[in-house]
């Protein structure tokens, strides 16, 4: 036992090593105690006080006003030691002809609630309360207008209807039972500030509302969210800022005594820690209840008296006269399918209605139906507690037949499906794009990034055998969903590791209880089929409560008694069903530990056989915790505590429960060491059918890549040109997630990889002393223009090019579109100027043989350009070098002449089409830039004309070789000579420099051939790259000798 000096507070910690003791397990290490010893005492600094207020002050009384509370005539205040932070819930202002109504405020977030009940009553059947809890989120609490059409709040979205069921599940199981009248608990946040927790306070704000209202309620209650530091401290009611970083999440609800709602998620939380935290949140809870009963007594609440609808006992006599034994019977008949034991028991109900309807003809509409339902929860009860096996068959801690599947879909990203007992799922896994991620309602893009991780839960009305709708959700899907989602969330990568956006798919294709924890496990093997780095596989199990039966009277009783609990000796052996052969599965590493526990086990078991609260030839009056509940138990049981994880801890958890007054919190620490067992034999099982992820996503997944780069350059690099050229010319997608973080996504991953290439291209930087492989775009007298990286240009001057230039000049060495290796040696960037060398990467005393590739300015494609589109100097001089490339090679496609298919003629190319579209038909599509020099604004200048005169006049020495008389239509004129200085001068091609050039460009129009009397530039001619050589390049016989 521990040592510790007792004080409020420090009596959990002494719980805590009895419960260890008990177990004879290690206590806790130092740690552990150390924040359990620590936990606020109402005498501690940072423990909860209680403060209260009323508007109506008067002289010498204790009560304060509080200023800054004007909605709240009354008000109690659970000071946490922070402005911030305090939660204070007060009355009286706003909605008052309500039967109850509350204002809850917790630093900048404001909820009312409302509690409105009939006096009428309800025409519901089947034992069912009808409550109805609505949780909205106002657009003016976020300052958004909202983005319907008509800017109105519109349908709830998926966080109102979690947060609605929140509120439903805490505060119905403390209806009084026949209670049947409608009621209504609305909740709606009116202001938030984005740091304090919506669904904590609209808890504990509507728990104040039916606290202070006259509607019967067995409240007040208290709920608070509880976080943990990486170094495993516990924090009350963290901020959203500290969610952040916090490795678990836990949202816990109860009452004094009893625990009543969980909601937790965590990163592989150890079941320890997870027991300290939930010890630390009903500690918590403590402070808020008692502020919502001084608030109460404050202003004289008082609840009205109403009969509730129960049966009478003649009818409790003939109910169990007429179906109990049957009732026994059909739930000790282990060979019964659902399908048989649903229509079994429909068929008992039915008969026992009927019985008390003739029995007691005026009695109320709903009395059979509880009856029939109390009869039926007691006779399943009676027949696992008596026999110590349930109704198919299995022991208490036994798991049904599993069987598992991955790779089920031929075309999907991945896939699987789990089965067990009854209940399948079958599971798919897509991956999109930064896209495909969900916005946050009522936040900015740059606020709260889109979830990127996220499944949906589908139920469709076959997988029970029944009709119905089998499109839309409802809340139970949105439920079930977020469980199997919160359970999934811990294990995936981040998007620095893996950046896809996904998507799982949850359909349950059969149904017999925890169709949820089938589909955590569905979507861990379906995540690591499509190829998905997960952390670990996980797995989820549901455990039951089966506490002693009772009838109405005896309900309140019962749910005293269930906080006992008796777990069988010698059932925690590996029972588990293999797949379809039947063999029993046993955990993997099961080993020596369970041996040892088994044997612990035994040995508390003769304890309490020897004990004298056991009477032979009785009912046992103890609880009994069960595993991986039936549908059939999941109904008429008390609990369904969900809890999935992985082998080292504990990732999502859930508490539903339907005994009255709420569950003990030991026996939900029973539950969770109970279900680490069952989870670590269905881990077990699973690794048979797949153990680790995949190496590498399936062939049918799409491709992705992240580039990031420094925003500033944002603006410069991501130009709409430039985004619309990559998407278009590699049918990709980009997408800014966040600043200076781009993604490209395609269905091609070829084609991801080449954009990918090009986008980092974009975003690079030219580094001094760094070697590049570089293009040339210009070649000038003085040296030449090389595009290093996309869009980014350096100077090699013609010093630079080689060490052994022997008095060439660059268009000797060099040619546009020619790939050289060079060498960045400075980078001004205040001047912008680059330069570069090939001579520093070469050895001055090996020969250097560079020559002009003219062959390498036609490799250029044609890509199509949206008219009206703004380009740069280096997309000009791209766009015309496209351009004259398809001259050329619709030349060849037509012959070679005018008198081509092209020109209507009959030459060698006629009847031919050209696979390129022609420049006449690109202009009128507009879908190839036209950059050539006619149709340039202000070309026909003053100061143009002269430029180009000057132009020609320094590329007089220039060599035209003349065309075969057949092949062609007058090649070599004086119009030709000019379109070929024209095309050097522009630094498409490079000519040599020739005494003869002047010759050939003084011809008279009269040497024309027949037919081309004049010469005419309103066109650009065509004309080869091969026919405008080098001099030097010409064999001797092919030199004209009058030149």
């Amino acid at each position: 036992m521990l040592r510790i000096r007792r004080s409020v507070g420090i009596a959990c910690v002494e719980a805590v090593g009895r419960y260890l003791l008990l177990r004879k397990m290690p206590l806790a290490p130092p740690s552990i105690r150390v924040v359990a010893s620590a936990w606020p005492t109402p005498h501690a600094p940072n423990a909860a006080s209680l403060r209260f207020s009323s508007s109506n002050h008067r002289q010498g009384s204790s009560q304060v006003r509080l200023e800054n509370e004007p909605l709240c005539r009354v008000a109690a205040v659970v000071d946490y030691g922070n402005p911030l932070q305090n939660l204070v819930l007060g009355t009286g202002v706003l909605a008052r002809q309500c039967d109850g109504s509350a204002v809850g405020r917790q630093g900048g977030c404001l909820v009312l609630a409302t509690a409105v009940s009939d006096r009428g009553s309800s025409g519901a059947g089947d034992d069912f309360l009808p409550l109805v809890v609505e949780y909205r989120e106002k657009a003016h609490a976020f300052g958004r207008i909202n983005r319907s059409v008509n800017r109105r709040e519109g349908a709830q979205s998926d966080q109102e209807i979690l947060a609605s069921r929140v509120v439903d599940r805490v505060i119905r199981p403390l209806f009084p039972e026949g209670y049947i009248y409608d009621t209504q608990v609305v909740t709606t946040v009116e202001s938030t500030d984005r740091q304090n927790d919506l669904t904590v306070l609209a808890v504990n704000t509507a728990s104040a509302a039916l606290t202070v209202s006259d509607i019967p309620w067995d409240g007040p209650v208290g709920c608070v969210r509880v976080g943990m530091t990486a170094k495993g401290k516990l924090l009350i009611n963290p901020t959203e800022d500290q969610m952040q970083e916090s490795r678990l999440n836990l949202l816990y609800a109860g009452n004094e005594k009893r625990t009543l709602m969980i909601e937790a998620g965590g990163d592989q939380v150890p079941e320890i820690e997870m027991v300290r935290a939930l010890k630390f949140a009903h500690f918590h809870c403590g402070a808020i209840i008692q502020a919502q009963k001084q608030l109460a007594a404050q202003i004289g609440a008082s609840k009205r008296v109403v009969s509730p609808t129960l049966p009478s006992p003649v009818m409790w006599s003939r109910a169990e006269e007429v179906g109990y034994q049957k009732a026994v019977a059909l739930f000790s008949d282990m060979k019964l399918s659902k399908s048989d034991r649903s229509r079994a028991e429909g068929a008992l109900h039915g008969e026992i209605r009927t019985a008390l309807k003739l029995e007691v003809p005026d009695c109320h509409e709903l009395a059979p139906a509880m009856c029939s339902d109390k009869i039926l929860r007691r006779g399943l009860r009676d027949a696992a507690l008596g026999s110590r096996l349930r109704c198919d068959g299995r022991k208490f801690t036994e798991l049904r037949r599993i069987s598992s599947a991955a790779d089920v879909l031929p075309s999907v990203h991945g896939s699987s499906v789990f089965t067990r007992g009854e209940t399948q799922v079958l599971c798919a896994v897509t991956l999109g794009s930064e896209d495909d991620a969900i916005k946050a309602r009522y936040t900015d893009e740059d606020e709260v990034p889109g979830k990127k991780a996220f499944l949906h839960y589908d139920f469709p009305p076959y997988s029970v055998n029944e009709t119905g709708k089998v499109f839309g959700s409802n809340r139970r899907m949105v439920g079930h969903g977020a469980l199997a989602e919160r359970a999934i969330l811990p294990v995936l990568p981040s998007s620095d590791v893996f950046p896809y956006t996904i998507r799982v798919t949850s359909e349950v294709t059969a149904s017999n209880g925890s169709s949820s924890m089938a589909s955590a496990c569905a979507a861990s093997l379906a995540l690591m089929d499509a190829g998905v780095p997960v952390k670990a596989a996980v797995a989820g199990v549901s455990i039951g409560l089966l506490s002693p039966p009772g009838n109405g009277a005896e309900e309140r009783e019962v749910a005293v008694a269930a906080g006992e609990m008796i777990r069988e000796g010698g059932e925690q052996e590996a029972s588990t069903a293999t797949a379809d052969t039947g063999a029993p599965a046993t955990a993997a590493g099961g080993g020596e530990e369970e041996e040892e526990e088994e044997e612990e086990e035994e040995e508390e078991e003769e304890e309490r056989n020897n004990s004298d609260d056991r009477v032979v030839g009785k009912l046992p009056s103890k609880a009994r915790l069960i595993v991986d509940i039936l549908g059939t138990e999941d109904h008429y049981g008390d609990m369904d505590f969900k809890v999935a994880g992985t082998s080292a801890g504990i990732t999502a958890m859930q508490l539903d429960i339907k005994l009255v007054g709420g569950v003990p919190l030991e026996t939900l620490c029973e539950g969770i060491h109970l279900a680490a067992r069952s989870r670590r034999q269905i881990l077990a099982f699973m690794g048979k059918t797949i153990m680790e992820p995949r190496a590498t996503l399936k062939a049918s997944a799409p491709g992705m890549e992240v580039v990031k780069y420094s925003f500033e350059q944002h603006k410069d690099i991501f130009t709409l040109e430039n985004r619309r050229l990559v998407e278009d010319e590699y049918n990709v997608r980009l997408s800014f997630p966040e600043r200076g973080k781009v993604t490209v996504f395609g269905r091609d991953p070829k084609k991801v990889a080449e954009a990918h290439r090009h986008v980092q291209e974009l975003v690079a930087d030219i580094q001094e002393g760094e070697i590049y492989t570089a293009t040339v775009v210009e070649v000038k007298d003085f040296g030449a223009v090389l595009e290093v990286l996309r869009g980014k240009e350096g100077l090699m001057h013609m010093s630079e090019i080689s060490h052994h230039k022997a008095g060439k000049m660059p268009v000797e060495m060099l040619a546009v579109g020619q790939q050289v290796k060079v060498k960045c040696t400075t980078v001004d960037r205040t001047r912008g100027l680059i330069k570069l060398s090939r001579k520093a990467l070469l050895d001055p005393k090996n020969p250097d043989d560079l020559k002009p590739d003219f062959n390498a300015a036609g490799l250029l494609l044609k890509v199509p350009v949206p008219p009206g589109t703004s380009f740069t100097h280096v997309d000009m001089r791209k766009a015309r070098l496209r351009r004259e490339a398809a001259e050329a090679e619709d030349k060849d496609k037509n012959g070679g002449g005018r008198g081509g298919a092209r020109e209507g003629g009959r030459g060698p190319g006629a009847g031919r089409k050209s696979r390129w579209p022609t420049v006449e038909e690109d202009k009128k599509q507009g879908s190839l830039l036209v950059l050539d020099g006619e149709s340039m604004t202000g070309r026909n200048s003053t100061a143009e004309r002269r430029e180009r005169v000057h132009r020609e006049r320094r590329t007089r020495a220039t060599t035209v070789r003349r065309v075969k008389p057949e092949e062609g239509d007058g090649v070599g004129t004086a119009g030709e000579a000019r379109i070929a200085a024209r095309r050097h001068s522009s630094g498409v091609v490079s000519l040599t420099s020739t005494p003869s050039a002047a010759s050939s460009s003084s011809l008279s129009s009269s040497s024309a051939p027949r037919g081309r009397r004049k010469a005419t530039f309103e066109k650009p001619l065509a004309v080869e790259k091969s026919e405008i050589v080098n001099e030097a390049a010409v064999p001797a016989q092919e030199k004209d000798p009058t030149a």
